[in-house]
């Protein structure tokens, strides 16, 4: 459950002609989070967009150790489930979740059916606070 800190942000916009098809994005994220169990979260959910056209959805488990981790993430996007959906991509029209947030849960991902579009590079650098106290293990990197 988050007690603090945005659930969800939006980035900077980037030109990637002049960067050798590298794009960097500083996007600080502070977030307190409140469990019984830090197992499975939290988990950061991209939605990747080439000018208003998405290119796809990744998701990956943000690191439970402090320090600086490099994260290679895949992308998928979602295919029509339509006969309409289908026509309507023949005029560039791309389906899109309302809910990109879904793809952190279980529910109901059986239904999507998505293809690979791709890959994005993370490098997040995770610091914790006060967790000593509370008497969970991170590891040896563990700085308070």
């Amino acid at each position: 459950k988050i007690v603090g800190g945005l659930q969800s942000g939006v980035s900077q916009i980037v030109n990637v002609s002049s960067n050798d098809n590298k794009v960097i994005l500083n996007l600080p994220i502070e977030v307190v989070y409140k469990s019984t169990n830090p197992h499975g979260w939290p988990q950061i959910v991209l939605s990747v967009y080439k000018g208003t056209n998405l290119q796809g959805y990744g998701r990956a488990y943000a690191p439970l150790q402090a320090g600086v981790h490099k994260l290679k993430v895949s992308t998928s996007a979602p295919l029509p489930s339509s006969l309409l959906g289908k026509v309507a991509t023949l005029f560039g029209y791309q389906p899109e979740l309302l809910q990109p947030a879904m793809l952190a849960t279980t529910a109901g991902n059986n239904l999507i059916q998505m293809v690979s579009s791709g890959e994005a590079s993370m490098a997040l650098n995770v610091t914790f606070h006060g967790l000593q106290g509370l008497e969970y293990d991170m590891g040896k990197s563990f700085q308070n």
